[in-house]
């Protein structure tokens, strides 16, 4: 299990959560599925664009290691989510 830290930029506000999980795409999928609780900026329907793009959503960030990002575009704004893996437990 390892820990990742969450970190959403997104209509000028930052938020950052931490998620236990085995690899980064449970990560994300843990993420979005709780995000709604935790940011009131993003409605169900919002929620929908992440999970439709997740998919095909990571990427490792280049000459880093365990950094990867993701980008998503709802309602005409960048959602910038980066995903760190912070601590192997």
């Amino acid at each position: 299990m390892n820990l990742y830290t969450v970190i959403l930029d997104f209509k000028g506000g930052t938020y950052i959560s931490q998620i236990e999980e085995n690899n980064e795409e449970l990560a994300l999928h843990r993420w979005v599925r709780s995000v709604d609780h935790t940011l009131s900026e993003l409605d169900s329907e919002d929620r929908k664009v992440f999970t439709f793009d997740m998919d095909h959503a990571l990427t490792p960030l280049l000459d880093l290691q365990n950094i990867w990002c993701a980008t998503f575009l709802i309602n005409d704004s960048v959602a910038l989510v980066n995903i760190i893996n912070t601590k192997t437990i």
